[in-house]
């Protein structure tokens, strides 16, 4: 429910991929890395900064990471990456808005610090 304004200056691309865990560590589904990679086609030119929100990831941080490994390959090493498990506690909403954020304001800041 953010302002279109904003939303649109931080939402660039999007997408939903598969996987994440339950409460309890219970693993929800497989990712699957051919709908990582197809995001990462549509983001070839325009790669800023990302952020990446799996459910349940600060109870086990391993497709986050796994996923930001595979963007990094697509991608290369240069691409700015924000992990939800490292910003925030457990509720979904609350971390992937951080994290969204956070991927946002890594950009402004290095301008900054070059400026």
């Amino acid at each position: 429910e953010w302002p279109a304004d904003l939303k649109a200056a931080v939402n660039e691309k999007a997408a939903i991929i598969s996987g994440g865990y339950e409460y309890d560590g219970r693993k929800i589904a497989e990712l699957n890395r051919d709908e990582v990679d197809a995001f990462c086609a549509n983001l070839k030119d325009k790669k800023t900064s990302i952020a990446i929100a799996g459910t349940f990831s600060p109870v086990n941080p391993a497709q986050e990471l796994q996923v930001a490994q595979w963007i990094k390959e697509d991608l290369g090493n240069d691409v700015k990456i924000t992990l939800s498990h490292q910003i925030g506690g457990i509720g979904m909403l609350e971390r992937e808005n951080a994290s969204i954020l956070n991927a946002a304001l890594m950009t402004i800041g290095e301008q900054i610090v070059n400026g």
